[in-house]
């Protein structure tokens, strides 16, 4: 086996190994996904002057939810 193989199967080997790797998970996954809890008259308002901002909080409380944070 010449010292080129000998690299190539090294190099091979060791592409594996790191994609083997996991990252590290974060110590809490749902660090900042508290639920936004709005009121009739809240929700309302935005609805009217705010339309993306309700979706953007209605998001926030969705991915909150399907992570599993409560």
């Amino acid at each position: 086996m010449t010292k080129s193989s000998r690299i190539l199967i090294l190099s091979l080997g060791l592409c594996a190994l790191a994609s083997c790797v996991m990252p590290k998970a974060a110590p809490n996954d749902c660090a900042g996904w508290r639920k936004i809890t709005l009121s009739a008259e809240a929700v309302d308002y935005l609805a009217s002057n705010d339309p993306d901002g309700l979706r953007k909080i209605i998001a926030h409380n969705e991915t909150g939810q399907a992570r599993g944070c409560w």
